[in-house]
């Protein structure tokens, strides 16, 4: 009887480098035998159903929508912490130094980050929708009980070991099933999702300054409380994955991924991005004061920053993609690394402050949309959420340091020049965050040339070596056949 194959040919792929010549054979276990009716033979590639990326469906926008609202509540939420801080600061309330109040915050930033492997793993066992309904109910605990915290070690385990964890465990799943349902669009969807923390910051930072003013931080913290458990309820009964024909990889840890080079210069990007933005995040607000303006005069300062990210990240993602995450972010860094310095130093009025602050926050969270983008780019689809767990240690521990730094850094002396150092700091870690994402899109370009252009989500070609030398040669380029 005659076999009829209806799929691509299995024959090994060649490609040429520096080193000689390197075969590259399909697996086998992703092609699979179907016997029809007549007694025919058919062997079905399930590689074509497995990434047909829909770009939508209702179920693709709900995922969107719930990492927007989840962004929202969780990083715009966050970013109210400044303003706790700087009441903190202002009352003295727990009798505690500078040094505390500013762990806590990089507690809450990025501790449970630490462990976002366990994370990832504990998706794989359970799935997305409870990890995230269990991280807004550790959330709720957080803020509910910090509200009644009497010494500084209570807010510690609340306000920060406890609300860490929540927000790991929210943020941690959605990001990474976004892209399995997005091809053409993704970095423009994945940079509205997170766009949610402008609209989140700007609303919880105006509300909790007025409702601290009229019923104290206590009953600011429950209100939030309150908000939290109810949009991360719903947004846990909105997403869908994919899992089933894309076959993700749930390891907490994958050695392949972790050793290879272009995965060591990923997190080395997002060291530096961390270090930097986190320590401008939350240094915004004092250092308006600094200049001689009052804490509300200084919340405006942080407003705006979330301003600048509910317009700025979705408008980034149109240029991301259009001319490809990496490449938008080094262009997105080095510019940020020139804000610091042109305006942040010098800046010795409430205008330059205010501008500063719209301008940064315009663009540098693209990190937090650009993740998701880079991450298939490097090791496809199916090691996505191995991948962004491992991504997300690193992320959180950098956001842990980075506010400790911040005032460690800073003069003693509330004068002008009190955060130059901050500044200084902050604009050195954006340009080395260009030059690493330089290095990574010079990786891609050549690895592209290598296989010929492949289609990376597959991760068929993830582990390929590229030579130095060719990764040298491409730094400079400008002109690319695909977008990088």
């Amino acid at each position: 009887m005659t076999a009829e194959i209806v799929s691509k040919d299995l024959s090994s792929e060649k490609s040429h480098n520096d080193e000689g010549i390197r075969e590259y054979t399909r697996d086998p276990e992703t092609f699979m035998g179907e016997k029809p009716s007549d007694g025919t033979m058919t062997r079905v590639s399930t590689r074509a159903s497995d990434f047909a990326i829909p770009d939508g469906t209702f179920w693709g926008w709900m995922c969107v929508f719930s990492y927007f609202m989840t962004s929202f509540i969780c990083w715009g939420g966050n970013t109210a912490f400044s303003i706790y801080l700087s009441n903190y600061l202002e009352h003295n309330t727990f009798n505690a130094s500078a040094v505390d109040y500013a762990t806590i915050g990089g507690l809450a930033f990025g501790v449970g980050f630490v462990f976002a492997p366990v994370n990832t793993y504990l998706v794989g066992i359970t799935s997305a929708n409870f990890v995230v309904f269990f991280g807004g109910l550790l959330q709720f605990v957080a803020l509910f009980t910090s509200s009644y915290c009497k010494e500084i070690w209570q807010l510690y385990l609340s306000q920060g070991v406890l609300m860490g964890f929540g927000l790991a465990l929210v943020s941690t799943p959605i990001p990474a099933i976004v892209p399995q349902w997005f091809d053409k669009y993704r970095s423009r969807v994945l940079l509205l999702g997170s766009g949610g923390t402008g609209l989140g910051g700007i609303m919880f930072n105006l509300a909790i300054q007025k409702i601290i003013e009229e019923w104290g931080v206590a009953w600011a913290r429950r209100i939030q409380s309150f908000v939290v458990i109810v949009v991360c309820t719903v947004c846990s009964l909105l997403i869908r994955t994919r899992d089933e024909k894309i076959k993700p990889e749930f390891k907490a840890i994958d050695t392949q991924i972790l050793f290879s080079f272009p995965f060591m210069v990923m997190l080395l990007w997002l060291v530096f991005t961390m270090l930097a933005y986190v320590t401008t995040q939350y240094s915004m607000t004092n250092s308006t004061v600094a200049l001689g303006y009052s804490a509300s005069q200084g919340s405006i300062t942080i407003v705006l920053f979330n301003v600048g990210v509910l317009i700025g990240r979705p408008s980034t993602g149109v240029f991301s993609d259009k001319f490809g995450p990496v490449t938008v972010s080094a262009c997105i860094y080095f510019f940020s690394s020139l804000l610091c310095f042109a305006m942040w130093i010098p800046a010795r009025n409430l205008a330059t402050m205010y501008a500063f602050g719209l301008l940064v926050g315009f663009i540098t969270g693209f990190v937090f949309g650009a993740v998701p983008a880079i991450v298939p780019r490097i090791v496809g689809l199916r090691k996505l959420q191995a991948a962004y767990g491992m991504a997300w240690v690193i992320l959180g521990a950098s956001g842990v340091v980075s506010p400790v730094i911040g005032l460690a850094l800073r003069k003693d002396k509330v004068e002008p020049g009190q955060y130059t150092w901050v500044a200084m700091f902050a604009g050195l870690g954006f340009f080395m965050s260009g030059f690493c994402a330089l290095v990574l899109r010079a990786y891609i370009i050549a690895k592209d040339k290598l296989t010929g252009f492949k289609n990376s989500d597959r991760g068929e070609h993830s582990q390929i070596k590229v030579p130095m030398g060719m990764i040298i040669e491409n730094l400079l380029t400008v002109k690319h056949k695909k977008k990088v």
